[in-house]
């Protein structure tokens, strides 16, 4: 019997493990150095970096006109929408909104936000997507709030590329 429960256990887990499916990982050339997409559920990922324990989920919300990306972190949400138009950045509709605006609006640097509108005029696969939100997304957020949104393990706050002579 004692053996039936070990093996049922290590069965569970491995059946755990492998509904969490690596979908990307790679180089954000920021401050949050490398990133990992892990696909949690169908159409919800988990975005991970390794300067930080913080985790970010990107909820998939596809459409046949366009696609949106919902990112959640514990103090903000953006939302990034492809269309004919291209991929970008966009303010999270209300109705998708899981905390006013108010409570975060003031972490986000307005200045890249409307930069960041359009990302790419070219319609990426979701994979693509997500791997741009992963780089794009830490640049969002001001400087100063940093280390309250990411609080980061290393202190340097500094993008790679911006370091480059």
């Amino acid at each position: 019997m004692k053996t039936f429960l070990i093996l049922l256990s290590v069965l569970l887990l491995l059946g755990i493990e492998a509904t969490s499916k690596p979908v990307a990982s790679g180089e954000s050339n920021t401050f949050l150095e490398t990133y990992k997409l892990v696909q949690i559920t169908d159409n919800v990922f988990e975005l991970s970096y390794a300067n930080t324990a913080e985790k970010f989920t990107i909820e998939v919300c596809p459409a046949a006109d366009e696609c949106c990306y919902l990112v959640r972190g514990k103090k903000v949400e953006v939302m990034y929408q492809c269309n004919a138009l291209g991929f970008g950045l966009r303010k999270m509709p209300e109705a998708q909104q899981s905390r006013p605006t108010s409570d975060y609006g003031q972490l986000l640097n307005c200045k890249t936000f409307m930069y960041h509108s359009c990302i790419t005029q070219k319609q990426p696969g979701v994979k693509k997507a997500m791997k741009l939100i992963a780089c794009f997304f830490p640049e969002v957020i001001h400087d100063e709030a940093r280390l309250q949104v990411f609080q980061p393990l290393k202190s340097n706050t500094e993008n790679k590329l911006a370091l480059i002579n």
